[in-house]
């Protein structure tokens, strides 16, 4: 099946390749150069550079043009940095900043999987030992464990800011950590549960910096530095690590 990919601005300076299976973020930057090209660096910061006086449409002819490479070459630089976590007996499994041990109980007696902490143990009791099945348990509890989290953090950091926002849905999103909508719904990946807790909280506080700012100017920055004033050290913890924390199986 062919992908489809539209070219959309959500902000005056963010945007979106989106094909049938990914969205694919990426920044313009203007210059004095004479034509138009695309860098695509490990990790997938994709980078569109053209010249002062090019315009959006010569941006959309660039995209089309090159839409199976942008695709390709960005699902490649993203695997690289895949390394994953391991999902087997024993694997350390984060949580913040905890990491516990999982331990894997087989009983056959059970209809459905139950997950339990038991201090530096995380416990699944499982009819069925198998890896795509052990996944899919700790993605469940992980996504239930970051709604409670993430909308208290919001809640928190949104009374400090003097800001309101409408519902919170925590997502499987490949290529991003949050978004705002212009209705004020917010979005959150819930890898951020795995995370160090101040890097959860950066990307809390620069979805509701949205609500004030709907893009990313100098402006939008100094708004995020009052509440996260690490604010690029944890951009660029997500940049570097952020992939990192995919559950795989062997």
């Amino acid at each position: 099946m062919e992908k489809e990919l539209q070219w959309k601005t959500k902000t005056i300076d963010e945007h979106y390749i989106y094909y049938d299976d990914l969205e694919i973020p990426y920044e313009v930057i203007r210059s004095k150069r004479k034509s138009l090209a695309i860098a695509i660096s490990i990790g997938g910061n994709v980078t569109i550079k053209i010249p002062w006086q090019a315009t959006k449409a010569d941006v959309i002819r660039l995209l089309e043009t090159k839409r199976d490479w942008i695709y390709h070459s960005y699902k490649k630089q993203v695997v690289r940095t895949r390394n994953g976590i391991e999902v087997k007996e024993g694997a350390s499994i984060p949580f913040l900043d905890k990491a516990f041990r999982l331990h894997i109980q087989h009983n056959s007696s059970k209809n459905v999987a139950d997950i339990a902490v038991q201090e530096d143990i995380v416990l699944i009791e499982t009819p069925v030992v198998d890896s795509d099945f052990i996944i899919e348990c700790l993605e469940t509890w992980y996504k239930k464990n970051a709604k409670h989290v993430i909308t208290m953090r919001a809640e928190q950091y949104a009374k400090a800011m003097g800001v309101s926002y409408g519902k919170i849905s925590i997502r499987s999103q490949k290529s991003r950590w949050g978004s705002c909508s212009s209705l004020g719904n917010l979005n959150f990946n819930w890898h951020l549960i795995m995370m160090p807790s101040n890097i959860l909280d950066y990307v809390v506080v620069h979805e509701l910096a949205h609500r004030i700012e709907m893009n990313h100017s100098a402006q939008f920055w100094q708004i995020v530095s009052e509440f996260c004033p690490a604010y690029k050290q944890r951009k660029a913890w997500l940049k570097e690590k952020g992939m990192s924390y995919e559950l795989l199986t062997k």
